[in-house]
């Protein structure tokens, strides 16, 4: 039977004294020290980032640079701010974490990866699909970083399919939004999902591509008996499986005190849609990040678990 991974005891205070785009890391000055009393924690000046030995990885904050604060995008409607927080964790089951986050606060991009292909080819996949999308430079309007986006999911298909090797299938679900003043827009593949919350409910906003979310439209199968039915991991769209990735998209109007969800299926495959409705709103945005992440290890763990919520303000 497969155990818990121990979660670090050890953590490193880190201050960034320049943030550079791409690769969180790439090209930084950071200092670091290390620390015994909050385990697994990165501490950025500007925003929070944390995470452990066995891929247990949060960032959070409100997004300052050159003492001004860029988590914010102009648009003729005005001007729009939003905060952040995003967890991954491997699990209780599993060894590696083929989770991955992108979390661009000053672009108003956000997504989630959840790579397939076991051991290191989905941490390929899914980590290629966050490598592009953190270094693609969108527009200031939506329908042209709707197109980067699709265009840049694109070239990491072709790039993964280019991969393949032996005839082994490595992909990845992507969910994606970007924001631009009053609107957003979702592009997603596969069965990592977008929820809102806001104004009194919690809604599913996407549709999973996948073997049981057919059933359940057809009627054959119920919403529950889908999250246990022995096809749940199956889907039907992915990044790098076909020749041509399949994208759904479509927009929407951002509310004031909106929470927005997205999340790998290690979240909503373990934890009820009524909890995760209760979760999102309770307290600050890192602690309910935390307190998702930890429904789902109390809810069996057996999967990576990614939660990424974006918080529009009253």
């Amino acid at each position: 039977m497969a155990q818990a991974m121990p979660r670090a005891s050890i953590c490193f205070q880190v201050t960034v004294r320049s943030f550079c785009g791409g690769s969180r890391f790439r090209g930084c000055d950071l200092y670091h020290r290390a620390m015994t009393d909050k385990p697994g924690c990165l501490i950025y000046r500007e925003a929070d980032v944390a995470m452990d030995h066995e891929g247990y990885q949060t960032r959070s904050g409100e997004f300052l640079g050159n003492g001004q604060s860029i988590g914010r995008i102009m648009s003729g409607a005005g001007q729009r701010r939003w905060r952040s927080a995003a967890r991954t964790h491997v699990g209780l089951v599993r060894r590696h974490n083929e989770d991955c986050f992108v979390e661009r606060a000053e672009d108003g991009l956000f997504a989630v990866a959840d790579g397939m292909g076991g051991l290191s080819r989905g941490d390929r996949a899914s980590g290629l699909v966050r490598e592009r999308l953190e270094l693609v430079g969108l527009p200031p309007d939506l329908e042209g970083s709707v197109d980067r986006i699709e265009e840049t999911i694109a070239d990491v298909n072709a790039r993964l399919l280019a991969e393949r090797a032996g005839g082994r299938i490595m992909g990845s679900t992507v969910v994606a939004i970007v924001l631009r003043g009053e609107r957003f827009a979702c592009i997603w593949a596969g069965d990592s999902r977008l929820y809102r919350s806001g104004d009194g409910g919690f809604d599913q906003l996407t549709r999973d591509h996948s073997v049981v979310a057919e059933l359940v439209a057809a009627g054959s199968i119920s919403e529950e008996a889908a999250r246990h039915h022995p096809l749940s991991n199956r889907i039907t769209r992915a990044v790098g499986v076909e020749r041509r990735v399949e994208l759904e998209t479509f927009e929407g109007v951002l509310r004031r005190g909106d929470r927005l969800l997205l999340c790998s299926d290690g979240l909503s495959g373990f934890v009820d849609p009524a909890e995760m409705a209760r979760l999102v709103r309770g307290g600050t945005l890192d602690e309910a990040a935390d307190n998702l992440v930890q429904a789902a290890l109390d809810g069996g763990g057996r999967d990576n678990v990614t939660v990424l919520l974006v918080e529009i303000p009253e």
